[in-house]
């Protein structure tokens, strides 16, 4: 019974390395690679959803500040001048948040020097209609740059979304991939 037990032993030793050596044929045939337990691809989906996630959350908050500065520049210019608030984010041009700041205190200084020379002198003192002209050139560039802010939204928010779409495009294929290795895996 011992002589045939050490034959079976070694008969089955044999029989699983061989077994451990054709599934590793396998995995290497298929791709099926392993990494810290766990399939390449069941990763690389892993990190293609928090991707993905992000993602969606950058495309969410592109749309909110496009729709935010749209609203503005769609009320016209003289509302967009008064109600036009630039927030100080990285994400704005440093140079548009700049000149736009300037061109609103050079029009609230010219409104309050407006209403002071109407007040002293009257509303139709020259000086009053002068600075009235200076305020509506102010009130124009104001909301072109407005306008064009609104525009870096708009592109901001495209690539945001373009990302958002190829990553979930991404997700599908990758799920569909890693379908495909976990049925192998079965195999």
């Amino acid at each position: 019974a011992s002589i045939w037990l050490q034959g079976r032993i070694a008969d089955l030793r044999s029989r699983s390395q061989a077994a451990a050596l054709e599934a590793e044929r396998y995995r290497a045939a298929h791709g099926l690679t392993l990494a810290s337990g766990e399939l390449i691809s069941d990763q690389q989906l892993s990190d293609l959803n928090k991707q993905l996630v992000l993602a969606q959350a950058d495309t969410a908050n592109a749309l909110a500040r496009y729709n935010q500065f749209k609203a503005i520049v769609d009320s016209g210019p003289e509302n967009a001048v008064k109600n036009a608030t630039v927030p100080s984010e990285k994400n704005i041009s440093n140079t548009n948040n700049a000149i736009i700041n300037e061109l609103k205190a050079r029009y609230l200084d010219i409104t309050k020097r407006e209403q002071q020379v109407a007040a002293q002198f009257g509303e139709d003192h020259p000086q009053a209609v002068a600075l009235r002209g200076q305020q509506e050139a102010l009130a124009k560039q104001i909301y072109q740059e407005l306008q064009q802010l609104t525009e870096s939204y708009r592109n901001e928010y495209e690539v945001a979304k373009a990302r958002e779409d190829s990553l979930r495009q991404g997700v599908g294929r990758m799920a569909s991939r890693s379908t495909e290795d976990d049925q192998s895996m079965v195999h």
